[in-house]
């Protein structure tokens, strides 16, 4: 079974799940999973494990990285351009200084509420479930993580910002929020995904290009290896008694960093992501 870990560049107007379908159908593959979901709007930066690698979901869910295009002088129910406008300014023209002023206000520990359409759960049933039926519900807020916003560009109407923030953050209430600062709305007219952890949109392949190497046999060349993936953990290598150990569930001991630690076999496989305290490594997740 082929394992590791496909970078697409995702098309506006599919949902995630329907990259992870593509490539199950393409590759002939049963176990895909990606991380990070992206509205199907956006585009960009979406990686897919495949096989074993769907265990590593976990690990690759860090840091994201977005290009994002607000239109100031509406709200819609969505916080996006696709949804159905709720308010509109009467001066919806926005001077670029007052948008460079409010940017530090958002950086840092913010809460922020989750749009009205996301795929948040409340009490065992996603927010836009609530949403399409016309039900109104308290949304919980969240703690999110934004590391950086840079104006990039701005013309009377638009901007576009470089935002560099923790998993969860939904940018769609960034530029909500943003626009109630300004007094005259704001919404999503187009939102990129340029990196999310250890990976960059130079490192993704558009759909087309998936096909013509499957089509190719050369589909091998698109995928990163397990060990690849998570090149960014200390490595230990183990073999014999102790990788039969590991494999089983056990620990071993030694002398380790604290931590997370990808623990490979004598042929570089990752066989496992364990946890170091020091003097023992015990297998968090295994892959073999």
């Amino acid at each position: 079974m082929i394992s590791g870990i496909i970078n697409i560049d995702k098309i506006s107007g599919f949902s995630s799940f329907w990259h992870d379908a593509f490539i199950k159908k393409t590759i002939g593959i049963k176990k895909v999973g990606h991380t990070g979901t992206l509205d199907p709007i956006a585009t960009g930066l979406l990686t897919i494990c495949i096989g074993k690698a769907t265990r590593l979901v976990k690990y690759l869910s860090g840091d994201k990285v977005y290009i994002a295009e607000a239109l100031w002088g509406v709200q819609t129910d969505t916080d996006d351009i696709t949804g159905n406008a709720l308010f509109h300014s009467d001066n919806p023209t926005v001077d670029e200084k007052a948008v460079e002023n409010i940017i530090h206000s958002f950086i840092g520990k913010i809460s922020q509420t989750p749009p009205a359409y996301s795929a948040i759960k409340v009490r065992g049933k996603p927010l836009y479930d609530y949403a399409r039926d016309g039900q109104k519900i308290d949304i919980p807020t969240r703690v999110v993580q934004i590391y950086d916003i840079k104006l990039i560009e701005h013309h009377k109407r638009r901007s576009q910002l470089q935002i560099h923030c923790s998993k969860g953050t939904y940018i769609r209430s960034i530029i909500r929020d943003m626009g109630k600062m300004l007094g005259c709305y704001g919404t999503i007219l187009s939102l990129r995904r340029v990196a999310s952890d250890h990976f960059n949109i130079a490192d993704a392949y558009t759909i087309g290009r998936i096909y013509d190497k499957s089509k190719n046999n050369s589909i091998n060349s698109t995928i990163i290896p397990m060990v690849k993936a998570v090149s960014f953990l200390p490595t230990i290598s183990v073999k014999g008694k102790e990788e039969t150990r590991i494999k089983n569930g056990g620990t071993i001991t030694g002398k380790f960093p604290n931590g997370q630690i990808s623990i490979v076999n004598a042929d570089g496989n990752l066989i496992a992501i364990g946890n170091g305290s020091g003097a023992i490594i015990k297998p968090e997740t295994v892959f073999d």
